[in-house]
């Protein structure tokens, strides 16, 4: 005598068999030129959109917090806060306010997106382009030494970041990117080259890098134009 399934435990297995698992994204393997829409999870995940002016401080920030969803070089990470760069007209102007007033310093003006239409409709608030530029990972103390090893197995040993006791970067034509490892403070910085400068870079985490012949002060000038 067959026995029949539970209609609860059927309508269970339907519900499991249709839900789609989210596919984790390799930060490494993006050109970091690609749209917003295609590197956050909108509805699935805590993503805000706005000005911070510590971890993108003349772009527009893309916060997604607390994420199981992306790795490095095939090594998954535990949740992290990963911070995408997008240029914006509203930011930079922000920033250029704030200086001219006397009250930059840190700031934080963020809002929900839950979901790509949100995300469209926040882009356009902020005058900001569609694709993303860059990206900064706010990495767990525990996958430091896991991510190093695996930045210098894929480009080598790096050049030391002279602003810091551990930081290297490298600097990779024929990928067009720049990375920024700065272990000290717990961040890997990925950059697409397209849309800035060639040799000059600064965060708050590695300092201003001199990618060869930088004029360090008037880049400083322009950056905070």
């Amino acid at each position: 005598m067959k026995r029949s399934i539970p209609i609860a435990l059927l309508l269970l297995l339907v519900l499991l068999s249709c839900q789609k698992t989210i596919p984790t994204i390799d930060l490494l393997s993006l050109s970091m030129d690609e749209p917003l829409e295609k590197v956050v999870y909108a509805g699935k995940e805590n993503v805000l959109i706005g000005i911070s002016t510590m971890e993108a401080p003349n772009s527009l920030a893309v916060w997604v917090s607390d994420s199981p969803n992306y790795s490095i070089d095939g090594y998954a990470l535990d949740v992290v806060d990963v911070y995408f760069k997008i240029h914006s007209k509203v930011a930079t102007e922000t920033l250029k306010k704030r200086m001219e007033s006397g009250t930059g310093g840190a700031s934080i003006d963020m809002k929900p997106a839950k979901s790509n239409e949100a995300i469209r409709k926040l882009l356009a608030e902020f005058k900001a382009d569609p694709n993303v530029y860059a990206c900064m990972i706010q990495l767990k103390d525990k996958d430091i030494p896991e991510v190093g090893k695996r930045l210098m197995a894929r480009y080598g040993k790096g050049t030391k970041n002279p602003n810091s006791d551990n930081g290297i970067y490298w600097d990779l034509k024929k990928e067009n990117k720049f990375v920024l490892f700065a272990p000290d403070y717990s961040y890997l910085t990925i950059i697409n080259k397209t849309t800035v400068s060639k040799t000059c870079y600064y965060d708050g985490f590695n300092g201003i890098i001199d990618f060869g012949g930088c004029d360090k002060e008037q880049y400083m000038k322009d950056f905070y134009k």
